[in-house]
């Protein structure tokens, strides 16, 4: 341990090109991130995390399994990290969610008594991702970005010091205009994403044998829907002790229940949002759960991100985005991914909007299902309109929301963290 301590006693953010090593999954936001930190000339080395190595679980959870319990005593993903901190020599790592840290807190305390900095940005809520982890993954090395301000409270109270609220981004090499859009993905507004139902019905059966799940639920989600801007833990909270309902002790069970209110919560607001704009030449991209849904959908099969998703976006009139109740206030891909790619986007009002857009000038919101009505309306009938706004959208876009400026944001702030 004494050589590899000698061989890291390096001081960090010295030489003319930061060293970035990532933590590199199969999650879309990673490819992006690793591509934007090397256009800002960064020198990147990206160690894979293979869910057969992962420090993970199989099912996506925190596993109990230890880096050190693998053939030869070690795992290989942990022989490559300190392979590259030895001889890369990092000025920090950097990890999207999490990924590749195990929930004892094997890899935080190896970093922590070398020194080692790194970034954490959650694109997901850091509640459902923390399950399961011990305190020992609370480190003063841990510099978190979190895509949701409405988390930084609850993270800072778990212990971490250092915490960030970094909205997403998007890429514009990737979502651009493009001129002869197939006939195929024509259409005057189209809706990305899943029915839900499968999703909805395997967390539910999670919960059912919590008592009065059913109460708690539906009396969560009417407050949910009344009151923007709130995290599903907390309105459970409020409305268990209303009702003077006793919540399950076990943290696991608890994370459970708000997940399925959560996802529950965007299920029925989705519903009710496309069931009003159905006979507006709506057409959806997503899975055939929608059949059972809506009788008379126009639906069309589910799209790959890279590939289609841009065309998607710019062959269609309007573009609407309805965000998840895991998001109370940010904001999810979609609002930076349209404009980026030319296209018209009309979304749900989201109280971090105003900051990164002109409401009105550069993105059109809706309040309710009558309003997105009206909007729809008055969009479909004028085309000028929606290319000014989409034109001046796209502007901010590349000015401000790139990948390129969510990893300049990061560097700033590992640099400014390392100086105190």
């Amino acid at each position: 341990m004494q050589k590899i301590k000698a061989a890291t006693s390096y001081e960090k953010f010295k030489r003319n090109k930061t060293r970035v090593v990532i933590f590199e999954w199969d999650y879309y936001i990673v490819k992006e991130c690793a591509t934007a930190f090397e256009r800002l000339g960064c020198e990147v080395r990206k160690i894979t995390v293979n869910k057969k190595d992962s420090l993970r679980s199989s099912s996506g959870g925190p596993s109990k399994i230890t880096a050190g319990r693998q053939a030869g005593g070690m795992s290989h993903f942990l022989k490559e990290l300190l392979l590259a901190l030895c001889e890369f020599q990092p000025d920090f790592i950097f990890t999207v969610n999490h990924e590749g840290f195990d929930c004892e807190g094997k890899i935080t305390g190896l970093l922590t008594e070398l020194k080692i900095p790194y970034a954490i940005w959650y694109v997901d809520s850091p509640r459902y991702i923390l399950e399961g982890y011990d305190k020992e993954n609370i480190s003063p090395y841990a510099n978190v970005f979190v895509w949701d301000p409405l988390y930084i409270s609850e993270l800072q109270e778990s212990g971490f010091k250092k915490v960030k609220y970094l909205p997403l981004g998007t890429d514009p090499e990737v979502f651009k205009p493009i001129e002869n859009v197939p006939d195929k993905y024509i259409t005057d507004m189209s809706f990305v994403g899943d029915s839900m139902i499968e999703a909805v019905d395997k967390w539910k059966k999670k919960v059912v044998n919590i008592k009065e799940w059913e109460k708690l639920s539906f009396e969560t989600l009417k407050l949910l829907f009344d009151e923007s801007g709130i995290l599903a833990g907390k309105v459970l909270k409020k409305i268990s002790d209303s009702l003077r309902i006793e919540l399950p002790i076990d943290e696991g069970k608890l994370t459970e229940l708000e997940s399925y209110i959560a996802l529950k919560a965007t299920f029925n607001k989705r519903q009710e949002v496309l069931e009003n704009v159905l006979s507006c030449g709506l057409r959806i991209y997503g899975d055939t759960g929608w059949h059972k849904l809506f009788k008379n959908v126009t639906l069309s099969s589910s799209v790959n991100y890279y590939t289609q998703l841009p065309l998607v976006y710019n062959g269609s009139g309007i573009n609407l985005n309805i965000t998840s109740f895991q998001m109370p206030e940010g904001c999810n891909q979609r609002v930076f991914d349209v404009p980026a790619a030319g296209g018209f986007l009309i979304t749900d009002e989201r109280k971090t909007l105003t900051d990164l857009f002109i409401p009105k000038e550069e993105v059109i919101t809706f309040k309710d299902k009558e309003e997105l009505k009206e909007l729809v309306d008055f969009y479909l009938q004028h085309s000028t309109e929606r290319k000014r706004i989409a034109k001046k959208a796209r502007q901010r876009v590349l000015q401000e929301h790139t990948y390129v400026h969510r990893a300049s944001s990061i560097i700033e702030s590992m640099k400014n963290w390392n100086k105190e």
